[in-house]
């Protein structure tokens, strides 16, 4: 064993071992993190443990959980491998809560100027995975197109905050990203007014009558399923400077010095 760790490899191949972090011994959890960006479970330090084993251009292909190419905790350990590892072929075979390892890549490591295209196999919707993966490498090598199959810049990871693999959006939307500027860069983005009790504080605006509508004040709660513009209905109980929630215990009250500003709301959620 000790002899195979002093040699570079054309090709890695591994199914690594996974232990989270929480359930690491002292000293391999203070070994894994003060050498390893993928800390938190010992799975994503042998990701880049292989990527060392690999000489350049050489090979590394494993089966291992998703959870890295997304969960916030990776979020280091994304770039790192973006920079020195391309990702040549990749078969997503199910979503987290439905699989254990469930992907399953070759990448080459190499000069991020010798990356090629990255192709992502998409198979979360197939019942039959074996069946499934066979159509796609049939399709694949006939260089015909699939509806399952994403091709594309993986450099376009990185232009999105936090590098989250989302190759399902496609390249042409991935490109945007870089195109143009966020949405932090040209204004603030801030959590509004959370009441704590919004069957206290919240009404519609047909609820208020004349002689209270000083005292609730209209408000843009979040987003709803509408795809552009929703219609604002709510109004929130706000009399006195909006003493009555900032005394309630529940009431969550950030940035309120952006409060009757004029802004724009939407919903905080998403599904990779």
């Amino acid at each position: 064993l000790l002899d195979l760790f002093l040699y570079d490899y054309d090709v890695v191949v591994s199914n690594p071992p996974y232990l989270g972090s929480a359930k690491m011994g002292d000293e391999l959890k203070k070994f894994v993190k003060d050498n390893y960006k993928g800390s938190r479970d010992l799975y994503t330090a042998f990701i880049e443990r292989n990527g060392e084993f690999a000489q350049k251009e050489g090979y590394v292909s494993m089966i291992t959980m998703e959870t890295f190419m997304y969960l916030y905790s990776y979020r280091g350990l994304r770039p790192k491998l973006l920079s020195e590892m391309n990702f040549v072929d990749v078969a997503h075979l199910e979503n987290r809560d439905e699989g254990y390892m469930n992907v399953c890549y070759t990448m080459r490591k190499s000069e991020q100027e010798n990356h090629v295209q990255s192709r992502f196999n998409r198979l979360v919707n197939t019942d039959d995975k074996i069946s499934g993966l066979r159509e796609i490498t049939e399709a694949n090598r006939a260089g015909d197109e699939h509806d399952e199959v994403y091709v594309v810049d993986q450099n376009s990871f990185k232009e999105i905050g936090r590098t989250p693999f989302v190759y399902w959006f496609g390249q042409h939307i991935l490109s945007l990203f870089a195109e143009f500027p966020r949405l932090d860069e040209v204004s603030d983005v801030l959590r509004g007014l959370d009441t704590g009790n919004d069957d206290r504080f919240v009404r519609k605006w047909w609820e208020v009558s004349e002689s209270d509508k000083e005292k609730w004040f209209y408000y843009m709660k979040s987003g709803s399923e509408n795809f552009y513009q929703d219609t604002l209905r709510n109004r929130v109980l706000w009399a006195n400077d909006g003493q009555e929630i900032k005394n309630f215990d529940g009431s969550i009250i950030p940035n309120e010095e952006y409060y009757f500003i004029e802004g724009i709301s939407y919903r905080k959620f998403g599904r990779f």
